[in-house]
């Protein structure tokens, strides 16, 4: 593990904050909502008030009363509205068959015909069956419905990317049908409702958990993803997680359980949106989960899972434990817990300063002096850090800006003022091996 990660963190002030209640809050995207449920998030601050929304399945209820059942358990819990997987179908109708060259590309390839004294029939024909035998025909249906072809996605949820030209008559495009899946449904729900940190998915298929795993790296949310397929305690890297491992991601906790029924990933996620990083460091490891059966893999599953960093619940001595706390690419579930902290809390604290300053009628200055005003909200931020634990106090944290006179013209221009900070990530402790003497003339381990 990262132990000693350097965090590196741009802080945009135009980008989606997430608030003090909101690190604390778990969004489930739920299928198989009410038709009352019509706007895309809904929050619950108990299990007695999902229980009465009629417009919850069965399903997301149970979910929402696993995490209010955990100790200490998070003050809210949202529910975002998602849909069912839709194939994306584009309609591209040829408008006439002027001699030229008429072109659909899908996913960057291109698919010709060329007419010459043809109709328009021939033109759209001509145009199926280049699609048909190109290089998407596995990914993509091509249908004349003269004059229209119609190309529909294979695979409900998978998008394709498409455009069209003609050196003849032109051709109309129109997506009929727009691709809908986990992640456009998540995308959606995270334009309409940025507050809050944990994710936690209703369905539990590798497809819908490599899309939503992407998404969450791009909105920088913590996605808890449980499956129980066999792939994951076994050797083969094929298997949805190792597919994760090899792209690096780092906002995902991935999590193997074997029965699909218990809420696992929406126990661990609400333990740890109870911990508040404004007033502790917490971890991820070790936890002990509400409602749900430890298990206990085997040493060789074991083994495969560490190789993948797969987390898993079972047992610490007797006691329920959650294991080991890890995101695909290797870091600690805290390290970047505490990333996204310092992004949010930094981003804040500069934002009361420009504001204060301006609503007394002043501005932070465009100078050495105004520089040092807004670092000094960063340093503050760092040291509450090492305060609470989440970094260490030695190497010391570090912040560093420019010198005006340094500063670029087009940052001038801009208004834009660089920050880089730093800081060594605390770690924790992970195992401990204990080498020990019970004797019955001891007296000292120092005595010569």
């Amino acid at each position: 593990m990262l132990d000693n990660f350097i965090l590196l963190i741009d802080v945009s002030l135009g980008s989606p904050a997430v608030s003090r209640q909101g690190f604390g809050t778990v969004l489930l995207l739920a299928l198989g909502l009410g038709v009352g449920f019509t706007e895309r998030s809904r929050s619950y601050a108990s299990a007695a008030s999902a229980a009465a929304d009629t417009d919850l399945s069965a399903d997301a209820i149970a979910r929402v009363t696993t995490a209010f059942s955990q100790p200490s358990p998070p003050n809210l819990i949202k529910v975002g509205r998602r849909e069912a997987d839709v194939a994306q179908v584009v309609e591209f109708t040829v408008s006439g068959a002027t001699d030229g060259t008429y072109t659909i590309t899908i996913n960057g390839e291109a698919h010709n015909f060329v007419a010459s004294s043809s109709s328009v029939t021939l033109v759209v024909a001509g145009l199926v069956t280049a699609i048909q035998g190109g290089g998407q025909a596995a990914v993509v249906t091509a249908t004349d419905n003269d004059p229209v072809v119609t190309v529909t996605s294979d695979v409900t949820g998978l998008p394709f990317t498409y455009s069209s030209s003609s050196t003849g008559s032109a051709i109309v495009e129109v997506e009929a049908t727009a691709n809908v899946s986990a992640s456009t449904e998540l995308t959606a729900v995270f334009a309409a409702d940025t507050d809050w940190f944990h994710l936690v998915l209703d369905t539990r298929s590798d497809t819908d958990i490599t899309r939503t795993a992407a998404t969450a790296e791009g909105i920088k949310r913590l996605f808890w993803a449980q499956t129980d397929s066999s792939d994951i305690i076994a050797s083969p890297t094929t298997d949805v997680y190792s597919g994760l491992k090899a792209l690096s991601y780092r906002w995902t906790v991935p999590i193997y359980y074997t029965v699909d029924a218990t809420h696992c990933d929406m126990a661990w996620a609400a333990r740890m949106a109870s911990f508040d990083f404004d007033k502790k460091a917490p971890t991820a490891a070790m936890l002990t989960l509400t409602g749900v059966a430890t298990q206990a893999p085997t040493d060789t599953a074991i083994v495969n899972m560490a190789a993948k960093n797969v987390n898993f619940y079972s047992t610490l001595k007797g006691l329920g434990a959650t294991h080991p706390g890890t995101t695909p690419v290797g870091y600690d579930v805290e390290l970047v817990i505490t990333g996204a902290w310092f992004e949010a809390r930094i981003g804040e604290n500069i934002a009361s300063l420009l504001s204060a300053v301006s609503n007394a009628g002043e501005r932070v200055k465009y100078n050495d002096e105004g520089f040092g005003r807004v670092n000094s909200r960063v340093e503050k931020q760092l040291q509450l850090g090492v305060t609470l634990g989440h970094v260490n106090a030695s190497p010391t944290p570090e912040s560093t800006f420019p010198k005006r006179a340094d500063v670029p013209q087009v940052d001038v221009d801009a208004g834009m003022l660089r920050i880089t900070f730093g800081a060594q990530y605390s770690g924790r402790v992970k195992t401990v091996d204990i080498d020990g003497t019970v004797s019955v003339d001891f007296t000292s381990l120092s005595a010569p």
